[in-house]
């Protein structure tokens, strides 16, 4: 059985101004820039009297060896999204208002392939490799992972701190 480490977990919420399209294809862009592949495990839409609310759960998977991968889990919750019209300087522009908690987490995922899980003494082995051998690599592997998810967070809380000073 593959061995899944949750690295980091960041939050981001904000309430106001954006468009959710717009979101989606930033991380979406992002996703696919950083060489990652891209798995939607949840999308669900809900409407109300307060308005919609999307629910989607998206995993940005990076094979990093035959041996780890980079999971990063992606959670948006979007509460009360409703149609605003805009106008600025003679420009009418069509946006979304509602609330956005956005959820990232990082998982480091080794023997995903279940290669040492087949006797008791490869776990045995592989658990001596991890400990001693490979400490050194994995432990890099793990900032990196970490890196990779404070950049998609920045990245996230720029582009909402765009709509946060538009008016």
């Amino acid at each position: 059985m593959a061995e899944k480490r949750t690295i980091k977990t960041l939050k981001t919420a904000y309430s106001g101004l954006f468009k959710v399209i717009d979101l989606y294809k930033l991380i979406d862009d992002w996703v696919l820039e950083r060489g990652y592949d891209k798995s939607e495990k949840m999308h669900s839409e809900s409407v109300s009297e307060t308005g919609k609310d999307i629910h989607i759960i998206i995993d940005a998977i990076k094979k990093i060896s035959d041996y780890a991968k980079y999971v990063i889990e992606i959670e948006l919750i979007i509460n009360n999204v409703t149609e605003v019209v805009v106008k600025r300087q003679e420009k009418s522009e069509t946006l979304n208002q509602g609330s956005i908690s956005v959820g990232l987490t990082g998982y480091y995922i080794t023997d995903y392939e279940n290669r040492w899980q087949n006797k008791p003494i490869y776990v045995f082995f592989r658990t001596l490799v991890d400990k001693f051998l490979f400490k050194t690599p994995l432990s890099e592997e793990k900032l990196a992972l970490v890196d990779e998810v404070k950049h998609l967070q920045s990245q996230i809380e720029g582009y909402l701190n765009l709509y946060r000073y538009r008016k």
